[in-house]
């Protein structure tokens, strides 16, 4: 999913991400407003949607689930305010060389904070890729162990 706000590309919204984070964040006392940004799926996507005040309700009786969901929502916000830093950066970045060299053409500013972000228990720093393809052999040897 592409994230725009008046034409302009703000970030992308990867699986397991949520839609609306900063805005449900932002958004404890009213559920009507409306906000600036426009979001559109760029390939087949599926999406859970949870009616606020039904959640709500859940996360009342629920608080150890509630301080978990604020935890990943809390990080999935900070790696979207990360991911447009960055993005801004690299568009600042560009301006300025006037797309001299092509080799720097898409280079931006990394950082620290967000790699603290993605930094594991033994601290190194895991990228999405890792994550990813860490994920992906977790599933597999779990496969491996249910047959």
């Amino acid at each position: 999913l592409r994230v725009t706000c008046d034409d302009t590309h703000l970030h992308f919204i990867n699986v397991h991400q949520f839609v609306d984070s900063p805005e449900w964040e932002s958004n404890h006392e009213q559920s009507d407003d409306v906000f600036q940004v426009t979001i559109t799926a760029e390939e087949d996507s599926v999406y859970l949607c949870w009616p606020r005040m039904k959640l709500e309700r859940v996360l009342r009786h629920r608080p150890v689930l509630k301080v978990i969901l604020d935890s990943i929502i809390g990080k999935d916000i900070t790696q979207k305010l990360y991911a447009l830093n960055e993005h801004l950066t690299g568009l600042s970045d560009e301006r300025k060389r006037g797309r001299r060299d092509e080799m720097w053409a898409k280079a931006h500013n990394r950082s620290m904070s967000m790699d603290a972000v993605n930094t594991g228990t033994t601290g190194l720093v895991r990228s999405q890729a890792y994550r990813t393809a860490n994920r992906k052999s977790s599933l597999n040897s779990n496969e491996k162990v249910g047959n």
